[in-house]
């Protein structure tokens, strides 16, 4: 405890709150404005909200003429440098999606924030809202990308949840509170690893490895980010229990709780359950990677608020690029200056090439919007008697392998193989692995351990590790889970020495 504190800073908080009733009380009694309280110079107006970490209130900047929202930790801060420190590596962090902060210090005894004062609610009160699926999938996107660049910044944020995500009038996501949680821990670390204490954070949305008392890390944030968007997606936690034990077992036995959602929602929700699994290293490496799962990756400017438009607009960008770059595009290069017209051979393979990149933008557009409304299979059954180019039939692929039924792509891994595309082929094409089609046929016959076994006998791909994890969680069975991080490892490029984590999975 601090030595310059004379009461705990619960009790001080509450006197803030008092003396505010007070100065309204004497102001009604006679006449004139309530005194304000101030922390620091910051002239408090109104109370917004609190939870474990402390008490938000509106208020005034009178130096800068601004309302900014002061947070005022309800926790000693054994360091006032270690809080300084944070807050200096928050206020570097210029991000859309993260929640500025302005200034921070300690004043008498009580320390606190100063940042942005966001015109709007938490993402718990936005959700009350139904809400449609682009708009859901756009602000799930955007809290991964607030999340993504903390870790950017070796930030931490150890308390992700939908009371720390803040939605403003602008419908704009941004995440708050980074680093709250390694700071509160500091005073109870030694409790939560084997006092008994309370652990720091938020026990329904924690992973299984800070639950257990080992120290968060970017892992640890992104099991947190899957189990908001679950909620987000479904209405409820994907884990249940009363107690961490309890909460472990369902996560080490992936009991997710699922509902009937739509076909947008359940395309998320496989990502989603990769970034649940129990142990860190069979998540996604990056929060980046899992954004790209999600058709999502960082941008510089935002990206259209679809589901897997991202995606589908790279691969027609990329047929486009392919167009531009082949040899039908390209005249010969004239031997010598020619003020002449151009061969006829030549003008007609300019024409050709022009009228194709016209009809492949056509067809582009059309399956795009069918693919934005989640209607997958309609998109492949459009393309598959009109794609031809190397961007179409990428775009085929994409669209076939989310619908309902296995034999879609694999009419459209056929057309891929018969069109002969030269070079090193893209990473889509994974999804035309003959195992991986063995496998999603097994596993839309409900027989899920096959569908396991045949990936698991098969090299590792990023598109295998995603359906395996599917399978593997709806055996749920431990020997096939240590195969499954084995098969990580492998994707990786793991040491074999790095294996052993394996086999103390329970």
């Amino acid at each position: 405890m601090r030595e310059n504190a004379p009461r705990e800073p619960s009790e001080a908080v509450r006197e803030l709150d008092r003396a505010r009733v007070r100065a309204q009380a004497r102001a009604r009694l006679f006449g004139g404005s309530p005194e304000p309280v101030r922390i620091a110079r910051f002239e408090l107006r109104k109370r917004l909200g609190s939870g474990a970490t402390g008490v938000v209130y509106a208020a005034l900047d009178p130096q800068l003429e601004r309302e900014v929202a002061v947070k005022v930790l309800a926790f000693h801060v054994d360091e006032e440098l270690s809080l300084l420190k944070e807050a200096r590596t928050l206020a570097r962090l210029s991000h859309p999606h993260v929640l500025p902060v302005f200034e921070a210090g300690v004043h008498e005894g009580l320390p606190y924030l100063v940042s942005e004062l966001v015109d709007g609610g938490t993402l718990r009160q936005w959700l009350a809202t139904p809400r449609s699926d682009e708009e859901l999938l756009r602000v799930l996107v955007e809290i991964g990308r607030g999340v993504s660049a903390g870790h950017a910044r070796a930030l931490v944020h150890r308390d992700l949840k939908p009371e720390n995500v803040l939605i403003g009038g602008d419908g704009r996501a941004r995440v708050a509170d980074f680093g709250l949680a390694a700071l509160h821990s500091d005073d109870r670390r030694e409790a939560s690893n084997g006092g008994g204490g309370p652990l720091p954070g938020t026990m329904q949305y924690m992973a299984p490895e800070q639950l257990s008392g080992e120290r968060a890390d970017p892992l640890s944030d992104q099991f947190s980010y899957c189990v908001v968007g679950w909620e987000m997606l479904t209405g409820t936690p994907p884990f249940q229990g009363a107690t961490s034990a309890e909460l472990l077992e369902a996560i080490h036995e992936q009991r997710l709780l699922e509902s009937s959602t739509s076909p947008l929602r359940e395309r998320a929700l496989r990502v989603l359950r990769r970034g649940l699994t129990a142990v860190p290293t069979a998540r996604f490496p990056t929060m980046d990677s899992l954004l790209a799962e999600l058709g999502g990756a960082p941008r510089h400017a935002p990206p259209p608020i679809v589901w897997v438009a991202g995606t589908l607009a790279i691969i027609t960008l990329g047929g486009a690029a392919a167009w531009a770059l082949s040899p039908s595009w390209r005249s010969p290069a004239p031997s010598q200056p020619s003020s002449g017209p151009p061969p006829p051979a030549a003008s007609a393979s300019i024409t050709e090439a022009t009228d194709e990149l016209v009809r492949d933008r056509e067809l582009g557009s059309q399956a795009q919007r069918m693919a934005q409304a989640g209607r997958w299979g309609e998109c492949a059954d459009y393309l598959s008697d009109k794609a031809k180019s190397e961007g179409m039939l990428l775009m085929w692929i994409s669209c076939a392998r989310l619908a309902p039924d296995v034999g879609r792509l694999e009419r459209a891994c056929d057309a891929w193989s018969k069109a002969k595309h030269p070079g090193p082929h893209p990473p889509m094409i994974d999804e035309c692995a003959p195992a991986l089609l063995r496998a999603k046929k097994l596993a839309s016959a409900g027989d899920y351990r096959a569908c396991a076994e045949t990936l698991l006998a098969a090299p590792p791909t990023q598109m295998a590790m995603i359906q395996l994890s599917e399978c593997t969680a709806k055996v749920r069975d431990v020997d096939l889970y240590k195969r499954q991080c084995h098969f990580q490892y492998r994707l990786n490029g793991a040491s074999p020495a790095e294996h052993t984590n394996c086999e103390e999975m329970k």
